[in-house]
């Protein structure tokens, strides 16, 4: 590089910089990809299939001495002993700390045998190959083509889905339950387990008897897939699940007491006494994601059940007044996600709430929806917005007023909201990310930089 600046320096540096551009800085120059790949390589995931596999073999498996990948995904229609594969993950395997398996078809056998190469692997993910367009599916691609901008929440980036985030065929698990378990393998540093495999139940004592210390399960299950749940409930920290109609019920009354994740997606209606039931059972619970699809207005239910609940997330095509968030009073952080916000015309005399500091509402389409929430929500420091057409935030800018970060997904940015944007005078952070921005709107954003206590701003026009 031109500047010639400590190592130390470099990788401060570097560790501000998103994964993307972070790859492109590794062609820069040979010293930049070396401490790229010394110090950050837990950033980045190695993906392989059978198209590069076989690339690698043709051309000779040539992999620097000093690079050690902490993450890699498989993607093959099986996983066997076949001396391709099996060369290259003797190679990395050592170091290995995250496992993610997109298979069609699954030898346990193949798979033990793999795993006693990684003694480091503490992730490992087991889901199919081939996309399906089910109920879920459809409505996410519905959700996402009224969203202006594909926008993520913190709880998004925090707890990702990498299983029940997408609908793939399950994976299709061969071998016998006996003969495996006289493998007698144990795997006590794996932690985290996901799982979309076909007829789960019928391999529950393998997965229970070779991960004996998973706390975080992610998992799609149907009505003969939760006695795996139901084994591992009195030390589930963290259990993201997709649930399927028939098993929706019998989950319900499980009881999970040291819980402190929970992600629930569920396609249907859910019996509201049975899920009262099941939250006030899981007292440590203090981060929840909720996916609903053709319910009616649970929240009511999940105010009262959820009072130490600190994070909370709900999205899908379910609708919502927010009655009873004033009870929440540990709430710190609300997103809410493609659901629907009813009108509640008496919103005036609606308890205002006082311990939400951070809201998100991504796929709001009307903005009245918006006032009335920042109204019961006037103390809030951090707001993240996706509105379809806004042209002014004067009749809600009061409860604005004392906003630190402000991110706003648009599809147009009118001067006027630029020129409201200057009486937010503790602003330290402001995002924009909209389809058209004017050259005008750039030179009132002068105003906004010279505000008092702005110390970072970024616009995208996508």
């Amino acid at each position: 590089p031109a500047i010639n600046l400590p190592n130390e320096i470099w990788i401060e540096i570097f560790k501000n910089v998103d994964n993307p551009n972070l790859l492109k800085l590794c062609l820069v120059c040979k010293h930049w990809n070396e401490l790229i790949f010394k110090y950050l390589v837990h950033r980045f995931q190695l993906s392989l299939d059978a198209v590069k596999i076989e690339q690698l073999s043709k051309k000779g498996i040539r992999m620097a001495a000093d690079r050690s990948y902490r993450q890699l995904q498989l993607t093959l229609p099986m996983l066997n002993c076949s001396p391709k594969p099996m060369k290259i993950l003797q190679r990395i395997a050592p170091n290995l700390e995250a496992l993610r398996l997109n298979l069609e078809t699954l030898d346990i056998k193949v798979l033990l045998r793999l795993l006693q190469l990684c003694p480091r692997v503490q992730e490992l993910t087991i889901k199919g190959v081939n996309l399906i367009l089910d109920v879920f599916a459809l409505i996410d691609l519905l959700n996402e083509a009224v969203l202006i901008v594909n926008g993520a929440t913190s709880l998004d980036v925090d707890h990702p889905l990498k299983v029940i985030g997408k609908t793939f065929e399950p994976c299709v698990v061969e071998n016998s339950v006996p003969e495996v378990l006289n493998e007698g393998t144990i795997f006590p540093a794996i932690r985290s387990l996901g799982l979309d495999l076909t007829d789960l139940d019928q391999y529950q004592r393998t997965f229970l008897h070779c991960f004996p210390n998973v706390t975080e399960l992610e998992i799609v299950a149907s009505q003969a897939d939760l006695g795996v749940i139901g084994a591992m409930a009195n030390r589930l920290k963290v259990l993201k699940v997709k649930l399927l109609q028939d098993a929706v019920s019998t989950f319900l009354t499980l009881r999970l007491p040291a819980l402190e994740v929970l992600a629930l997606k569920v396609n249907g209606d859910i019996e509201k006494r049975a899920l009262m039931h099941f939250l006030l059972g899981s007292k440590l619970l203090k981060t929840a994601i909720f996916t609903f699809h053709r319910t009616d207005d649970v929240f009511p239910v999940l105010a009262a059940s959820l009072p130490m609940v600190e994070r909370l997330q709900i999205s899908g095509q379910t609708s919502t007044a927010l009655i009873g968030l004033e009870k929440m009073i540990h709430l710190k952080e609300l997103a809410l996600k493609g659901c629907c916000l009813r009108p509640t015309f008496i919103y005036f005399a609606l308890p205002v709430t006082y311990s939400v500091k951070k809201l998100e509402c991504i796929g709001v389409m009307t903005e009245d929806r918006v006032g009335e929430l920042l109204y019961r929500c006037q103390f809030i420091r951090s707001l993240t917005l996706s509105v379809r057409n806004i042209h002014d935030m004067s009749h809600y800018a009061e409860c604005m007023q004392c906003l630190e970060d402000f991110t706003l997904l648009i599809d147009r940015v009118y001067p006027t909201i630029i020129n409201q944007m200057h009486e937010m005078l503790s602003l330290e952070r402001l995002v924009i990310k909209a389809k058209l921005f004017s050259k005008t709107n750039f030179k009132l954003l002068h105003k906004v930089m010279a505000l008092p206590t702005m110390k970072s701003l970024t616009v995208t026009v996508t």
